[in-house]
Order: C-alpha cells, then structure tokens, then sequence
C-alpha cells in the first residue's frame, strides 16, 4: 500500500508519524471485514516492530478489536486471531439524494449499518430543500439509535456531477453543507451517486478484490465510477468517471451537456424506450424477453464501445454494470459479446464483465464507505 511514512524524514513530528501510521493501518481494515497481522502488514508495509506497536495503541483505544481465532484456522503454533475495526466506537453515515427520494444510513466503523430510512423527495424537486430534508431525518435516526457516540464522518451523494470549487476539494454551494452541521454537528463530503455507488461495489459488491475496475450506471440518465488501485478516481476538477459523455457516435445527436452522441443518448433507459416506442422498463423487459429489441442491441453496441475504450486506456480487470438497464434480460451478456467481437484482445483479454451486486440503497452505501475511506477518523476516535 502506497504511502507508508514508518521511516520519516529529519524534522517530520513524530506524533505526525504515528497518526499516519494508525491510518494506514486503518485503511487496511475499512477496505476488508477483518484481516490478520500478516495482512495487514503485507498490505500496509509496516515492519514487524511498528505494526505491533500501532495495534497495540489502536487496541487500547478501542478502535480495533482482536477477535477469536477461527476453528478451522487452529491447529499447531500460535493461532492466528483476526482484527477488525470496532463498529461501537464511532458512528458514520452516508446519504442519497435522488429525485426519488433520499436514503439516509448510519453505521460502524466496520461498516455494518446500525440505522437507515428514506424521505420522499420533495415536490417539485429541490436539491437544497431536499438536503435540508435529509439533514433533518439523519437528525432524527442519530436519536434514535443505539449506542452513545456521536458522528464521525458524514458523506452525501448527489443527482448529479460535483465540480471542485479549488484544488482537491468537491462541495456543492456552501448552505448545503450548513445544514447537515447544523442539524449533526459535522461537514459532509460530497461526490455524486453514480460514483459512491461505485464506491459501495469496491467495498462490498461485484467489486470487491480489485484494485482496478470501472462501474457504469445505466438508468434515466448515465454515469459511473472509476478505481484505481483502490481509490476512486475524480479527476483535475473532480468530474472524472462521467462515461455518459462519451463520443461513442461523432454524428449522432446533440446531448444536453452539449456534446455529440454521447453514450447517454443511446443507452439511457429513457433514450431506450423512446427508440423502442415503449412506456415502462417492465414493457422492456417483457419485450427483452420475448425476442430481439433493434433499441437494446443498439444500447449494448455503444456500452461495449465505451467499455472497449475505458479497458484501453486504464487497463482494469473488471467492469461493473448497474442501474436499470443492467436488469434488461440478456444485456449484459450482449454487451460481453459486443466487447469480445470489437475490441483488441490484448486489451479486454481476461477482463471479467459484469452486473451490479448492489441495491436501490448502492449511493448512501457507498456514502458510508467514502466517509469511512476519506475523512480523518482517528479524529475524535477516544472515548
């Protein structure tokens, strides 16, 4: 794991150090349920000696627990007890604003979700009436569940792309922000859903295990996430992963943002049932069913484009697909298809193609993960 800081420069504070360290160590626990020392050295790059030490401060501060060894992984020699991070010590919680509604979750730092409702979205859809909204409800889930601590960190997703306002830093306009800390006392995080959903597939869904992969969300509108090696790709200024704005047709129609045949266009579910002359997804998929729809194949030749072209260029070895035209019978394995008979082999050779393993809640689920991955955790940790 790159970043490891165990051997200091001169002048560089030790405290410093050692809370990068704790980090570190930290980082490698968010990204698994549990792990033994071993793994967590081969992963941190922690020697011996200093691991032993960061556990043993993070043990007795409670922020992580040493459980039982396994039965099956007893048998000669010391056994080998796992750790984990401990989900009583602090509290966080990850929020979806959608034009649907908003999914609100609360949980651990083990990233089990202790707390969660949805609030309708409100009418017409405001997105700072419907932050505020969601501000109030997470309010009221924190009284109401169990445990003593407060929040330690709060990450809230988006209905559309987010912009850096300076270097390195995603918000929205700042009231937006002011009602969460007004209502819980902390400052979120933001990113939009489809790459906090992307988020949620790395840490607990189709993704899990790698360290590269791409996630497209193919619904009314079409976005998606980017990991490499582990971290969620944003870009220069914090738009990166936005595949539904890829050229995939230079003549084809005016899309919104102001481009030309972007995959939008075409493998949207509303630009589907619109060449489809369909009313519902549910028509869709019956039809889907029934036999071929010229509108879907025509969708999964434009994904598998895009597909061919993301794998080209960042060389992942997964690529995820999620939202409702996923669901579609029969298109992934169209689009798997499209890949295998269009792009060079030695770009897609042994790339797994695949669907979404996530929920309706994926955007707050990976709200919970981007809060658990970026904020300062150990901050506030002691009890």
């Amino acid at each position: 794991m790159s970043g490891t800081v165990e051997n200091q420069p001169s002048g560089r504070a030790p405290h410093r150090a050692r809370r990068e360290n704790q980090q570190a160590v930290i980082d490698c626990l968010i990204s698994e349920a549990q792990l033994s020392r071993a793994e967590i050295q081969s992963q941190s790059g922690l020697s011996r000696s200093t691991l032993s030490d960061v556990l043993q401060a993070l043990i007795a501060e409670g922020v992580v627990e040493e459980l039982d060894a396994a039965p099956e992984r007893q048998g000669r020699g010391r056994p080998t007890r796992p750790l984990r991070l401990s989900g009583e010590i602090a509290r966080v919680a990850g929020v979806a604003l959608t034009r649907a509604g908003s999914t609100i979750l609360v949980a651990g730092l083990d990233g089990e979700v202790t707390a969660a409702t949805r609030i309708a979205a409100p009418e017409p859809f405001d997105l700072a009436a419907a932050t505020s909204d969601a501000a109030t409800a997470l309010a009221g889930l924190l009284r109401g569940a169990d445990g003593e601590h407060g929040l330690a960190a709060l990450a809230v997703g988006l209905p559309r792309p987010i912009t850096a306002t300076r270097p390195g830093r995603r918000r929205p306009p700042a009231e937006r922000g002011e009602a969460f800390a007004e209502a819980v006392g902390v400052h979120p995080e933001w990113d939009n859903n489809s790459r906090l959903t992307a988020l949620a597939e790395a840490q607990w869904g189709a993704g899990r295990g790698y360290r590269d992969f791409a996630y497209l969300h193919l619904d009314r509108g079409v976005g998606g996430g980017l990991i490499l090696d582990g971290r969620l790709a944003t870009g220069a200024r914090g738009t990166g992963s936005e595949f539904g704005h890829l050229c995939v047709d230079p003549v084809g129609p005016r899309c919104w943002c102001g481009g030309v045949g972007c995959l939008e266009m075409y493998a949207s579910m509303d630009a589907i049932l619109k060449a489809a002359r369909l009313q519902s997804s549910d028509e869709l998929a019956e039809a889907a069913t029934q036999g071929v729809v010229p509108a879907v194949d025509d969708a999964a030749l434009r994904v598998a484009q895009a597909v061919s072209g993301i794998v080209s260029v960042v060389d992942v070895g997964r690529v995820v697909l999620g939202g409702s035209v996923a669901q579609v019978p029969g298109f992934v394995a169209a689009v798997a298809k499209q890949v295998a008979a269009t792009a060079g082999r030695h770009a897609t050779d042994g790339v797994v193609l695949v669907r979404s393993a996530m929920g309706d809640d994926a955007p707050a689920r990976g709200g919970v993960a981007l809060a658990l991955r970026s904020s300062h955790l150990l901050d506030g940790y002691r009890r």
